[in-house]
This record gives structure tokens, C-alpha cells and sequence, in this order.
């Protein structure tokens, strides 16, 4: 057998959301940051994101994180992640899962109780903290970067016989927050695919009406998720996430929960440090908390903790056999 490829990676699910941690096969990743390796990882080797996370090897839901060296002496490790349609600078579920991952295969050492891992991604530097019971890993709480709050209310027209209530906040990525319960629907796992509809409508309709921008990143400048939510009570929301691309985030949505905590605290329904469960379609839980204020340029917003737990669903070599016609998936 003729093979042109092997790459070995670790798969997890963190609250639903699969990741597919990569160890090795990557050919050397030029740049001095890992925001550097992953420009060039995407200029030079998209065929391998592709081939990993595409079909017929991957699916539509799945996410990568490809592991690096750091630039920066404070982290462990550096990372960066894959989508099955392009890139992250920053994934929560993602992160957890790969740290748990690197953790539970004693890739990196477990800390000393009370201290973090900290990664380098093309964010900048994150901060996950292992929860252990003895030897047992429980869960990872990990700190984002601030989330702000855009736009706390506006009116939105996607087709209903009225306009929708909406808001638009930063959590790593610009979400579009819409309560379901003006549309009289529930978050449910018999209307996963009216939630897709809904939601990659509420995103298209959002970037054509909003001019989005980052005051600090002139980069970032679209919608890339609807949170589709429900609240159960004050402290409780189940939660489905769509991506501009009509995919269904499995898991509660790490960034989505932040960017709802921050919602939360700038309209005065979150107290800093009161716990906030956000759950998803599947009934997966992350569970959140504002820990201290803060603005991004003017914009009024939060430090989001979110905490939740990844497993091991396997360890794999991929190969590309050398006459496999779906070099780079389907």
C-alpha cells in the first residue's frame, strides 16, 4: 500500500462538540507566533484540514486543533483551530477538549492543584484550569478574552409578520442573540433543522442591516453565529448555535455562553459571579460566570469563566492511500 499521508490525532467531545486534537503528521509550520504557524498552515496545508475534517473522514459538525510549540515561555503548548468551512483564532469547546486531551494522554503534566495550562492561540494567551478529583480529570474551566456587548437591542426582519427583538455581542466572534419565544418555537431537538433555518436567516439578515465592527480588530467586521435561546429561568437558557454556514453546534457553545453572560451583566440581569447553566439542544450543560467587568473600546461588557467537561472518543492515524481520489474530502 502506497501511503501519502499519516497524521495521528486524538478525538473528544466536549458537552457534545467534537474535536479532533492533531499530534502529528503536520509538515513544519513556519512564523513566529502561532498565529504565524496557522497563516501558513492555511496558505500551504488546507488540503489537510480538508482531508481531516471534510467526509468522508469528518463531518460537517466537527471541529480541529492543531498543536504547535509556543512563541510565548509563559504557555505550554500553542494551538490553533480547524472548522469543516475555515479557521478559529479561538474555540472554547475545542480548547477544553484538546488540553483534556493532551492532559489525560500525559502530553503535557498535570499542574499543581489551583494552576492553569495556559495556551498560546492566535487570540492570544488562554487560561484553562483542570478540575481533578484525585486522579480523575472532572472538568476545565477556561477565562476567554472580553465580551462586549454591541448592540443590546435592535430590531431585526427576517420574514416574520413582525420585526424580531435581537442583540448583538462579541465573544471571540460576533453572535446574533434572539429569543425564540417570539416566534412561539422551542429549543428542541424535533426542530433542529427550523432552528438552522431560523438561525442562518437571523445571521444573513444581521450582517445586511448592521455595520459590524471591532473597535480593535478592523478584521473582524461580520456575524459569524445566531444563539438561538430559551430561557428556563433567570440563571438558566437552553441554547441551539447556527453558523453562518448552517451548521448546528453540538455542544452548549463556550463563546455562546459567554457572549450571553455578557448580555446578561450589561442589562442588569447577571450579578458578577453568580452562576449562569446554558444548555444546549441536547441537553449538555456548560456553566458560566461573569467574573469581572470590562470594556472593549466603548463597548461595556465582561471576563467570561466557562466551565465544562471532554472525553476521549478515540486516538487515530489517517492515512491518504496513494490512489484515493478524495484527496482533500468531499
Amino acid at each position: 500500500m502506497n501511503i501519502n499521508k499519516l497524521l495521528t490525532t486524538i478525538d473528544t467531545h466536549t458537552e457534545g462538540g467534537p474535536t479532533r486534537t492533531v499530534l502529528s503528521g503536520i509538515p513544519v509550520l513556519r512564523g513566529l507566533t502561532v498565529k504565524d504557524k496557522m497563516e501558513h498552515f492555511k496558505k500551504n496545508f488546507d488540503d489537510i484540514r480538508k482531508l481531516l475534517l471534510h467526509e468522508p473522514r469528518g463531518h460537517q459538525g466537527i471541529f480541529g486543533a492543531v498543536i504547535t510549540d509556543p512563541s510565548d515561555s509563559r504557555a505550554h503548548m500553542g494551538v490553533f483551530f480547524l472548522t469543516h468551512s475555515g479557521y478559529l483564532n479561538m474555540c472554547v469547546h475545542s480548547a477544553i477538549g484538546a488540553v483534556t486531551a493532551c492532559l489525560e494522554m500525559g502530553i503535557i503534566e498535570k499542574p499543581d492543584p489551583g494552576n492553569c495550562v495556559i495556551l498560546e492561540t492566535p487570540a492570544g494567551l488562554v487560561s484553562l484550569l483542570p478540575c481533578y478529583s484525585g486522579n480523575r480529570l472532572n472538568s476545565v474551566t477556561i477565562q476567554t478574552n472580553p465580551a462586549f456587548v454591541f448592540i443590546a437591542e435592535s430590531e431585526l426582519d427576517i420574514g416574520f409578520k413582525t420585526p424580531l427583538k435581537i442583540a448583538l455581542v462579541f465573544c471571540e466572534v460576533f453572535f446574533v442573540l434572539l429569543d425564540v419565544k417570539q416566534i412561539r418555537i422551542c429549543i428542541d431537538q424535533q426542530r433542529i433543522q427550523e432552528l438552522i433555518d431560523i438561525g442562518f436567516k437571523t445571521i444573513e439578515a444581521a450582517n445586511r442591516q448592521f455595520d459590524i465592527h471591532h473597535p480593535n480588530n478592523p478584521d473582524i467586521c461580520q456575524v459569524e453565529l445566531a444563539m438561538l435561546y430559551e430561557d428556563i429561568d433567570e440563571k438558566r437558557a437552553k441554547s441551539a448555535v447556527i453558523s453562518r454556514t448552517g451548521t448546528l453546534d453540538r455542544s452548549p457553545c463556550g463563546a455562546g455562553t459567554g457572549a450571553k453572560l455578557a448580555y446578561l451583566y450589561v442589562i442588569n440581569r447577571l450579578k458578577l459571579e453568580e452562576l449562569y447553566v446554558n444548555e444546549s439542544v441536547f441537553g449538555t450543560k456548560f456553566e458560566g460566570k461573569a467574573i469581572k467587568a470590562a470594556r472593549v473600546g466603548p463597548f461595556e461588557g465582561i471576563l467570561p469563566q466557562i466551565s465544562g467537561s471532554a472525553y476521549i472518543t478515540g486516538w487515530h492515524q489517517f492515512i491518504l492511500e496513494g490512489k484515493d481520489p478524495l484527496t482533500t474530502g468531499l
